[in-house]
């Protein structure tokens, strides 16, 4: 089950709401764990046993917790059996051959149980005594699928009062319907772009249609995360729970290193608190700081997935944001449309690195955006990109829009006004009406 699919829009979300708001409020935890529970179960029923995977892990990680509090001699061994037993499965299913299916949400209730067991054990947080509390936190269906990663000192801090608050869900109904409209109506456009351009063959392509392609590319992305998360937050705001902010405009940084604590922001915060910071951080002088960065960059192109490609990714961006921390970073810092025009064209070059599973296939994708060597600017058709333009320009140009700040200023100054849930109606219905033609593609990070 997805947030933007039928099933979940038109029926499980309606009927869920309405059992959770008309019971007492000292039951409605019990309610969201069942019903995280069915929302989970509804997106795995040809793997049932990844259910199972779910509450066992959720299990062992509630009383780890405990005997690493209790245990104090034992601590550090606990929190070893912890890590590796979270590890032990995230590595087997990402990673293992012959292995095709991941359990969905795995990344990230991985990373969730070791923040926990680390908290415990650092003495930042005391282990939770009720496995019912620690179970909606590993289970929370709204950022279950693909995060946010919310470490519980910061799922604690969220918790507001679960009463029935009208202006509270009227506004996680706005951030819900923006969320909906970036994924649908952007996101799934822009990748229906990137697929016909894949359908046609990369070495086919011209060289302003290779331009345009990863630049659409770049756009859907961001969105499709993005519209996840809003999405997210919206349903955790209407259910009296605060989700961590995941992106703050990212394409507006003048840097990478900008980009990065822009961009997914609750997995770079786990793996700077979790493994950056343990390791010196930049404590430990220059040698050591480049190891740490390395350390970091390696392990999130591990992360988000197995093939040799995503190591390249992370490699790449370890290398670059070396070079700004210890060459240029201050200088596009400082200097706007240096910075700006750097990200222009760094942004695409790293999402197709990250994207295109294939080497051979990403050297010719490369060959086609810098023709120098060879190569041909039009090798078939001069006016392909004519057509995509035409085709897809709307989107292209709403997508580079929508990475300002501007129409998310708009939005909040027309929130709660008449005009704006006029518009927002419009979105919704346009939403729903792609949702029932078909028109709609999963989320990119349930595949992570």
């Amino acid at each position: 089950m997805v947030f933007s699919g039928i099933d979940f829009i038109c029926y499980f979300l309606p009927a869920f709401l309405l059992c959770y708001f008309t019971i007492p409020e000292k039951y409605r935890k019990y309610v969201l764990v069942l019903g995280s529970f069915i929302f989970y179960t509804s997106g795995t029923l040809e793997h049932p046993l990844y259910i199972f995977l779910l509450i066992a892990t959720s299990l062992v990680d509630f009383y780890i917790g405990q005997a690493i509090q209790t245990r104090k001699n034992e601590k550090k061994q606990f929190l070893i059996i912890g890590i590796s037993y979270n590890l032990f499965w995230l590595l087997l299913f990402k990673y293992m051959p012959g292995i095709s299916s991941l359990p969905v949400g795995i990344s990230f209730y991985t990373f969730k149980g070791i923040s926990y067991m680390v908290d415990v054990y650092t003495g930042k947080i005391q282990a939770e005594k009720r496995v019912l509390n620690f179970v909606l936190y590993m289970c929370f269906f709204p950022a279950l699928t693909a995060g946010p990663i919310i470490t519980y000192p910061q799922f604690e801090a969220g918790k507001r009062d679960t009463s029935f608050d009208l202006e509270r869900f009227k506004s996680g109904f706005y951030t819900f319907i923006t969320g909906l409209g970036l994924k649908v109506l952007l996101a799934n456009n822009l990748a229906s772009m990137w697929r016909n351009i894949q359908s046609i063959g990369f070495d086919s392509v011209s060289t302003p249609l290779a331009w345009l392609g990863a630049i659409a590319l770049s756009l859907q992305i961001y969105f499709d995360f993005y519209g996840y998360s809003l999405m997210a937050a919206g349903i955790g705001k209407i259910l009296g729970y605060a989700i961590p902010k995941n992106f703050k405009h990212p394409y507006m940084s003048r840097t990478t290193t900008e980009f990065w604590r822009r961009w997914h922001i609750t997995l770079g915060a786990f793996f700077r608190n979790y493994v950056y910071i343990p390791l010196g951080g930049n404590r430990g002088g220059t040698t050591k700081t480049i190891r740490n960065l390395f350390v970091v960059w390696v392990l999130t192109g591990i992360w988000h997935g197995s093939t040799i490609t995503f190591l390249l990714w992370g490699v790449f961006l370890f290398v670059v944001i070396v070079l700004e921390k210890y060459l240029y970073g201050n200088f596009l810092s400082k200097n706007a449309l240096a910075g700006h025009l750097y990200m222009i064209l760094l942004i695409p070059l790293s999402w197709l690195i990250f994207q295109i599973g294939n080497f051979g296939e990403l050297a010719v994708y490369f060959s086609r955006l810098f023709p120098f060597f060879g190569g041909e600017v039009f090798p078939t058709l001069k006016t392909d990109y004519i057509k995509y333009l035409s085709d897809y320009g709307v989107y292209i140009l709403l997508g580079l829009l929508f990475s300002t700040y501007l129409p998310y200023n708009l939005l909040r100054k027309i929130n709660g006004k008449f005009v704006g849930w006029v518009f927002m109606a419009i979105v919704f219905a346009l939403s729903m009406y792609c949702i029932f033609k078909g028109l709609d593609d999963p989320f990119l990070y349930f595949t992570f």
